[in-house]
């Protein structure tokens, strides 16, 4: 699985999650709240963007723009 599927994968189960625990403790009086960061840009993530610009024949700026698509 690609980076971007996982992230989508991590970020739905971190919403199940929350709004699980919410369901189950909300009525006792407990709020339940989550963050999700998108991509920290770290030396990691820049030569993993350089390699898929290398396999993906693209500039790395098109990487990262396919791999952090914009949130609406």
């Amino acid at each position: 699985m690609h980076l971007q599927g996982r992230q989508r994968l991590l970020a739905a189960a971190l919403m199940l999650v929350s709004a699980g625990m919410a369901a189950a403790y909300g009525p006792m009086g407990v709020r339940v709240n989550a963050v999700n960061p998108g991509a920290t840009h770290t030396e990691r993530l820049q030569s993993g963007m350089q390699a898929t610009a290398r396999m993906l024949h693209i500039s790395e700026e098109e990487a990262m723009a396919q791999a952090t698509p914009m949130v609406v």
